[in-house]
């Protein structure tokens, strides 16, 4: 068998997607030594920087980084050239269908939450993302509420879409030393910390005033953002330039950090939280477990299904429960840490999503 995987992503900022990619295939060319694999990227060395050296994966590099380019023909070519049986896209095929195809859709949060999304955007990927699902022979994706969704809004024959969960990458299981090298680079000491891109529907603004109205600021506890930006999200950025100059100089925003430099600030953290409104499963709570961090997490969408967090859950759109939240599990850390590492390692492996792949080729 010959499968060709659309690894763009592989090149860009951290974004589900990319650790998607990684995790999964990390796990199916730990499993599979028989099976060629051509993994297509901008950068042909970032296949073997992200998911390593193994002798029947084959790097590729498209000739060119614009999407139209590769969507429009290039991918054809290369499916052509190298007799691929299997192509396997993130949310978007090729024009053109030259084998058997499997698309992943993490989730269809555009059509669920519309106001969260410019109108181009909507009419764009409700098309693109369709059309996909529609021809592809198999629709990965990541949660049961992705998967209720696809059948929803798409109408997919629930048996063609199969579940791969996202996972842990073994990196945040790892203990590696020098762990405050980071939080002294960057200048943190004790601070709340939110890993995500910033767009109106991670909810940035609830956290902000959340933050403000404990005024942590005062007990020198810093707010520290993790993402670069996604889609505009005005309402946060008003609220921010609006802050007075020391309130600011507590609000820390970083991007683009090593994944080693990011497992530091998870470790470090007084409390991780994830206030987002709607997600098609939401990674960060669990590397940020991983690492041992304090974390409460949102209720809505797809982290309705980490129930394992008890009471750490709270509704996002009440900025007043968040705040009793923040105030609770930083005043009390060890409350109800109910997540284990060995509940953590068997539900949210990176191999069962490897395994239920490498089962749908066969």
């Amino acid at each position: 068998m010959r499968l060709l995987v659309d690894a763009h992503v592989l090149d860009q900022l951290s974004q589900g997607s990319k650790t998607y990619i990684k995790g999964l295939y990390t796990g199916v060319f730990n499993i599979n030594h028989q099976d060629d694999f051509y993994v297509a990227a901008n950068c042909e060395t970032s296949v073997h920087s992200e998911l390593g050296v193994h002798a029947n994966v084959h790097p590729l590099q498209y000739s060119s980084h614009n999407k139209f380019v590769r969507l429009g023909w290039e991918m054809s070519r290369i499916i052509k050239a190298k007799k691929i049986d299997w192509a396997h896209y993130q949310y978007i095929s090729p024009i053109q269908k030259s084998c058997s195809e499997i698309v992943t859709i993490h989730d269809l949060l555009f059509l669920d939450y519309p106001n969260y999304f410019p109108l181009n955007y909507r009419l764009i990927k409700n098309f693109l993302f369709k059309r996909s699902a529609k021809r592809a022979e198999w629709v990965l994706t990541v949660s049961e509420y992705s998967k209720q969704a696809l059948v929803r809004h798409f109408g997919i024959n629930p048996d063609q879409i199969i579940i791969t969960p996202n996972g842990i990458l073994d990196t945040f299981w790892k203990n590696e030393g020098n762990e405050n090298d980071a939080c002294a680079r960057y200048g943190l000491k004790h601070y709340v910390l939110y890993v995500s891109r910033i767009e109106p529907r991670k909810n940035h603004a609830g956290l902000l005033k959340a933050y403000l109205d404990l005024q942590l600021w005062k007990q020198e506890i810093q707010l520290v953002f993790i993402g670069g930006v996604g889609i505009k999200a005005s309402e946060f950025e008003q609220q921010y330039q609006a802050l007075d100059e020391k309130v600011k100089g507590m609000i820390v925003f970083l991007n683009d950090l090593t994944v080693l430099d990011l497992k530091n600030l998870y470790k470090n953290c007084l409390l991780f939280v994830y206030p987002s409104f709607a997600e098609g499963f939401g990674i960060p709570p669990l590397e940020a477990l991983a690492c041992g961090a304090n974390v409460i997490s949102s209720n809505t969408t797809a982290m309705a299904e980490f129930q394992f967090l008890g009471n750490r859950l709270f509704n996002p759109g009440n900025v007043g429960e968040m705040r009793d939240k923040i105030d609770f599990f930083l005043k009390n850390p060890g409350e109800n840490r109910l997540a284990s590492q060995d509940y953590l390692k068997s539900h949210y492996s990176w191999d069962a999503g490897a395994i239920r792949l490498l089962n749908l080729l066969r």
